[in-house]
């Protein structure tokens, strides 16, 4: 079993823009695994927007996605080969989770919360949860060496405040939101992620910024913040614990003279950090000797199964099989099994009546006939023989009631199923 990072969000045709804030969840990931003694380069990157179709390795995917976005919402479940850790998990999308949904978030309780509204949803659904805040909050700190101020995504009269307070050639304004043109794959989207966070460490004396993911790493980071927004959304509800928010209106409000709010939080930042590792490293223990194990059964050379069928079957006129209406006498595992080539190989076939002599009940959703049943259907409709032990009997009475072999029946069964 491997490690994995969630690269967000989708780099597509469809999105004009994308936010390079969210890449430094994945950064923050690395870090925790590096602190694991796990090197970057034994952690596998997967693309939100490929995430559903991933079939390799069994992996440890740790979750501190936004699933109010609409482009999240349908990656869950995930494949069985990812074993998800819900880390930082935010979900604005609902106030009432579908049933599938809450199946799958009680497998992997208890469930890591970025925000108290996410929090009390789950609990609501009687899902083990708690408030962890994000994940990005667990970056390393540094030491400060810049000597600007940064104005990320700042409104226009906070810009114009910055720069009668600092002056316009001491800051500089940058956007996480770019052209989804200019970041057109995941490693440059990463790398461009990477040119922002070094931007940060290199030249931010102070943070001025409407974004969470600039709230977040640089507070982490040790660099001061001061949050200004349109408007206080309950995402935010967590952060509030360190920092205070100020909205717009705030602006005269605010002690541009003090140098912003630095957080010393190291304390809670190693437990974040410990809780995430823990909850990694217990997800670890629980699957991977399951997940290698079948893993290593999947990654094989399969034989043809159904061979026996499929060899009978090309007995019989193909351009017939591709809208067969069939039955099948014997509702045993070769009648099971049979079926499901049919539905592999002719997938426009159709059962139309499951037979049997003793079996009662229901096959593949149809009611169980019994053999007076075969007398009443249609002629066009072929029977298959997928009783062993009863092939003999079958075979005389389908004789008796005006059948031909190869023409209105076939014998299919086998003693291997």
């Amino acid at each position: 079993m491997k490690y994995a990072v969630l690269m967000i969000p989708p780099i597509n045709q469809e999105r004009r823009f994308i936010n390079l804030g969210d890449g430094f969840q994945m950064e923050a990931f690395l870090q925790t695994y590096e602190s694991m003694g796990i090197s970057r380069d034994e952690v596998i990157k997967i693309g939100i927007n490929e995430v559903a179709d991933y079939d390799g390795e069994p992996v440890i995917l740790p979750i501190n996605v936004n699933l109010s976005l609409n482009w999240v919402v349908n990656i869950f479940p995930l494949p069985p080969n990812i074993y998800p850790v819900f880390i930082g998990f935010s979900y604005f999308a609902a106030t009432k989770l579908s049933d599938n949904m809450l199946d799958y978030l009680k497998i992997y309780q208890p469930i890591g919360c970025r925000d108290e509204f996410t929090l009390n949803l789950m609990r609501q659904n009687g899902i083990q949860a708690y408030l962890f805040g994000c994940i990005t909050a667990t970056l390393d700190r540094i030491d400060l060496k810049g000597n600007k101020i940064i104005l990320a995504d700042a409104a226009p009269v906070v810009e114009e405040k910055c720069y009668s307070v600092f002056g316009r050639e001491n800051c500089i304004s940058i956007s996480h939101i770019v052209p989804s043109d200019a970041v057109n794959d995941n490693q440059v989207f990463y790398d461009k992620t990477l040119e922002y966070l070094e931007l940060y460490k290199k030249e931010a004396k102070l943070v001025v910024t409407a974004r969470i993911h600039s709230m977040s790493p640089c507070m982490a980071m040790g660099i001061p913040v001061i949050p200004i927004v349109e408007n206080i959304s309950p995402r935010m509800a967590w952060i509030d614990k360190f920092l205070s928010i100020y909205t717009v209106e705030d602006v005269d409000k605010v002690d541009w003279s003090g140098g912003g709010q630095r957080v010393d939080y190291e304390d809670v930042k190693r437990t974040m950090r410990n809780i995430a590792i823990k909850r990694i490293r217990e997800s670890y223990d629980k699957y991977a000797e399951i997940a290698d194990l079948d893993y290593f059964y999947k990654d094989r050379k399969k034989a043809c199964y159904g061979s026996k069928y499929l060899s009978e079957l090309k007995k019989l006129e193909q351009t017939k099989l591709e809208h067969m209406r069939f039955a099948i006498w014997g509702c045993g595992q070769i009648g099971m099994n049979f079926c499901d080539v049919m539905k592999e190989h002719y997938p426009h076939s159709e059962l139309v009546m499951p037979v049997d002599t003793f079996c009662t009940g229901d096959f593949k959703g149809k009611t169980i006939y019994g053999p007076d049943d075969v007398k009443g259907l249609d002629k066009d409709v072929f029977v298959f023989i997928t009783s062993y032990c009863g092939r003999h009997d079958i075979k005389s009475y389908l004789d008796n009631i005006g059948k031909k072999e190869g023409v209105h029946y076939m014998d299919v069964s086998s003693t291997s199923g």
